[in-house]
């Protein structure tokens, strides 16, 4: 497959992860506090794996696709910016994929897991500054620069989302997850249309800096 056909696909890939992931937080309420060996535990574990787990692996392998098309388009902040957010996304997927299998089939969280999540996500906050500044430097498109500018605020839109939401449903872990998931699956969405865009274009690659 050629660079462009990577891209395009990593790009699709990505934005389905983006979308599935910044919607996940929003059912929490609803699957939260199920007793296991119930049916409603049974509904609460699939939610996870469909929504907390297969998100991770789409972003992570999106990603990927889209650092093996261009790796050299973004300059020295994109060569480092993109490995530092797939590491970080492998470490969240590892970590989630950990804790929903200790809850499916130990009824236990796992502080391995959650562990491993939270090392991911604060990798995540530097590789997506890092990132959000390579594309905004390189690329003049609204849809990549409001992509980057959603990278670059996820810490201090996450903050707000966990205030507001915390405030609204104080019960639920939804301002929690709103505020890891939402900035930086929104910002996907955006970015993999840009990212898809670009790649349909003749040519089919972005304008390469040092």
């Amino acid at each position: 497959m050629s660079s462009a056909g990577f891209g395009r696909w990593g790009a699709l890939v990505a934005m389905l992860g983006g979308a599935l992931w910044a919607l996940f937080p929003f059912g929490t309420p609803l699957v939260e506090g199920a007793e296991p060996g119930t049916r409603a535990y049974s509904v609460s574990v699939t939610y996870d794996w469909l929504m907390a787990v297969l998100p991770l692996l789409l972003l992570l392998v999106g990603l990927a696709g889209l650092y093996a098309a261009q790796r050299n388009a973004y300059g020295r902040l994109g060569k480092v910016g993109f490995p530092v957010t797939v590491l970080a996304l492998g470490l969240m997927f590892v970590g989630n994929a950990i804790e929903v299998a200790s809850i499916t089939f130990r009824g236990t969280e796992s502080a391995v897991g959650h562990s491993a999540f939270l090392i991911g996500f604060l990798i995540l906050l530097a590789g997506s500054v890092l990132v959000g500044l390579a594309i905004w430097r390189t690329r003049r498109d609204r849809a990549a620069r409001w992509g980057s500018l959603l990278l670059i605020g996820a810490l201090p839109l996450g903050l707000l989302l966990a205030v507001v939401l915390g405030s609204l449903v104080p019960e639920s872990d939804l301002g929690f997850w709103a505020a890891i998931a939402v900035p930086f699956g929104v910002a996907w969405v955006v970015l993999g249309h840009a990212f898809g865009a670009r790649f349909d274009e003749p040519g089919g690659q972005p304008a390469r800096v040092s």
